[in-house]
């Protein structure tokens, strides 16, 4: 197997909404991003529904990832006032100061903070495959419209472009009623 087989059969997990809930998905990358050249057209209409179903789940993962991002905030928030309050008496009994450092090495280490932390990580990542799968797909779309103008061109040159070929047709019937035209009225 090469490298672009390895490739197209590599799974991704994406998280994705359904339902209104968020849904684990193993996606295919060769399902997603191979291109069959017999059917251009066909992939470039397909293209676009495609395209549209990622953003969409890359803009409800940005979404999670924000939400992710405040309960992150909200709960360090908590953690210092509950451990800042915690510490200031446990010092002031032992006669030393409080440091800011103490205090964020406090809220570092509190298991709630760590869990919320794990979450915010999680939905950054499923918001930057998201990200990077839209990226590819604009990728896969500017090389749709570049393998589709090769391929016209490969027409043209070959004589088989079905659309010249009826332009000439006409442009010769018109030339033939003219001809016959002028024939008559002689």
């Amino acid at each position: 197997m090469d490298m672009m087989d390895s490739i197209a059969n590599t799974k991704v997990k994406v998280v994705v909404r359904r339902n209104g809930k968020s849904v684990a998905e193993l996606v295919r990358l060769g399902d997603v991003f191979s291109i069959d050249e017999n059917s251009i057209s066909e992939e470039m209409m397909h293209q676009a529904g495609l395209y549209a179903y990622f953003a969409v789940q890359m803009a409800y993962a940005e979404y999670s990832h924000a939400k992710a991002i405040a309960a992150k905030e909200q709960e360090y928030a908590a953690a210092d006032e509950a451990y800042r309050d915690e510490l200031a008496k446990e010092f002031a009994v032992a006669g030393k100061k409080l440091t800011e450092a103490v205090v964020k090495a406090a809220v570092i280490q509190d298991e709630d903070y760590q869990n919320v932390l794990s979450e915010e990580d999680v939905a950054k990542l499923n918001y930057r495959l998201l990200r990077t799968i839209c990226n590819a797909l604009e990728m896969r779309a500017t090389m749709l419209q570049s393998v589709g103008a090769h391929l016209r061109h490969e027409l043209d040159m070959d004589g088989m472009n079905i659309r010249d070929r009826h332009y000439q047709s006409t442009i010769s019937d018109v030339k033939k009623a003219i001809t016959n035209s002028k024939q008559k009225q002689v």
